[in-house]
């Protein structure tokens, strides 16, 4: 009875049309086989238009960002994905100071707990699995689910941002995250140290992984706003000269350093100092695609 009310739930969760829990269901349920794939964190969730790039590209695009993801959970996701969809021919992988931190905690457990009995799942990302999370009790302290459940399909009502095709648009006005501010304000984000280190070649290493699958590798740090800026300019600055120094020696991958784009300045594109709101994100997203026509036509023969 456990487990088939457990697939009850999973069930009810994964039909939720646009919600996190069907996000995964769809990775995991071979749904998606995109051309173009996007990864990155909450930034590049809330940061890529899917669909204005898929429509200024001509090839079906996916966000497969990781909300609260460094490279390793954001490198995890990719490999579940690749386990159950083809391989895509361009991977625009953003990245930033914090991208190149791993993550040690699993954030947003909630979205995967419908899919959390997937092998794949279990083998990349959540290797915790125990008795305690089969069927019906994985949902044990998760006392909001069946609250959620009875508000969607019964009065057609879900207290959600929509996540379309991995994209979630904020239309939220700005406010400085000071939290966030004074932690950049710290040692830990001024200079190079060893999870950073490692961060910049873990990915550079998946970066040539997927070189030597054909696949073309876009990497793009999206715009910050001043305040953020002006709190990490000489890391980032030393960062970014790593970044392209390894592009120059490397005909397959491009950099787009929207890092202190004219945006920077205007609060209006986003909804704290290092997430683009929806309307940054659109005009962003299209200047992405535009980057990457100009590179594609360049590459064609």
């Amino acid at each position: 009875m456990n487990i088939l009310l457990g697939k009850l739930v999973d069930g009810l969760l994964v039909n939720i049309d646009y919600s996190s829990y069907s996000h995964w269901n769809d990775i995991v349920n071979e749904k998606i086989n995109a051309d173009i794939l996007i990864l990155g964190s909450s930034r590049g969730q809330v940061g890529y238009n899917t669909k204005i790039i898929e429509n200024n590209l001509q090839f079906k695009t996916f966000n497969c960002s990781y909300n609260a993801g460094g490279y390793n959970l954001q490198r995890a996701k990719y490999n579940i994905y690749r386990e159950n969809n083809k391989k895509p021919d361009i991977v625009i992988q953003n990245i930033d100071l914090a991208h190149f931190y791993p993550t040690s905690n699993l954030p947003n457990k909630e979205s995967i707990l419908p899919v959390l009995e997937n092998y794949n799942i279990q083998e990349n990302l959540y290797n915790k699995f125990s008795l305690k999370e089969i069927g019906l009790l994985k949902y044990a302290s998760r006392t909001r689910i069946p609250l959620k459940i009875l508000r969607y399909y019964c009065f057609d009502s879900f207290d959600y941002v929509k996540n379309i095709n991995g994209y979630t648009a904020i239309s939220k006005k700005f406010a400085i995250d000071r939290y966030n501010i004074e932690r950049f304000k710290t040692h830990y984000y001024q200079s190079f140290n060893k999870d950073m280190d490692e961060g910049i070649t873990n990915t550079l290493d998946f970066v040539k992984e997927l070189n030597s699958k054909n696949t073309i590798v876009f990497l793009v740090w999206l715009p910050e706003h001043r305040i953020r800026l002006n709190t990490t300019v000489d890391l980032r600055n030393e960062v970014i000269q790593l970044i392209n120094k390894y592009v120059e020696q490397n005909d397959k991958v491009h950099f787009i350093d929207l890092s202190d784009d004219a945006i920077s300045d205007d609060s209006l594109y986003f909804y704290d100092t290092f997430h683009l709101n929806e309307k940054g994100a659109t005009l962003i997203s299209n200047k992405i695609a535009n980057t990457i026509k100009d590179s594609l036509c360049y590459l064609t023969p």
